[in-house]
């Protein structure tokens, strides 16, 4: 589904590395190099709604494409692509663990790409949203005037921030209520601020 989405969202064709790639072309190495500065995917958090809770970073091994070193794939993605080839050969492969980080992978990218900011809010992915339905669609989307504010992006597993705050380093220091938290947020760290 990931492949879809950004296969999607993508120009046709596509300039990567200066050259001209048709959309259907596209691979996940390209991905990375059109979006992972653009949309901050490398250093995005998602909190993990379990306990004890957490930060994944699915995307963090995209931190080099930043530097101008190569495409390092995610274990994650690579276990996908591993399965998707050979499933029963690597069958082991496949953990909870995996499937956490692949899901976690997908809501990232769902919940920072402009062209599913309607979406998100129709499906009520912004419980604790205290702005007009307006301005939330111009945070999701990006828009220069709306990253003022700041608003959580929950799903039942994970929640990402968008706007101006970013997730602090210790999730021990994680206040809700700076992000606009729901109460369902709110409840499971047992504080807003």
């Amino acid at each position: 589904m990931l492949d879809s989405i950004l296969r999607q969202i993508s120009p046709d064709p596509a300039t990567v590395d200066g050259q001209s790639i048709p959309r259907k072309q596209l691979d996940i190495v390209h991905y990375a190099k059109l979006y992972a500065a653009r949309f901050e995917i490398p250093t995005s958090k998602s909190i993990l709604m379990l306990t004890p809770p957490r930060y994944l970073t699915p995307f963090s091994v995209w931190v080099a494409l930043l530097s101008g070193s190569g495409y390092q794939p995610a274990t994650w993605w690579r276990i996908h692509t591993d399965l998707k080839h050979d499933r029963i050969a690597n069958l082991k492969k496949a953990t909870l663990e995996v499937a956490i980080d692949s899901l976690c992978g997908l809501h990232l990218i769902v919940a920072s790409l402009p062209d599913f900011a309607e979406a998100i809010l129709r499906r009520g992915w912004v419980p604790g949203n205290k702005f007009s339905p307006s301005l939330t669609i111009k945070l999701l989307q990006g828009k220069p005037e709306a990253q003022s504010i700041s608003q959580l992006v929950e799903s039942k597993l994970f929640i990402i921030a968008r706007g101006r705050e970013k997730f602090p380093d210790r999730i021990e220091d994680f206040q809700p209520g700076e992000f606009n938290g729901s109460e369902r947020v709110i409840d499971f760290f047992g504080r807003s601020y």
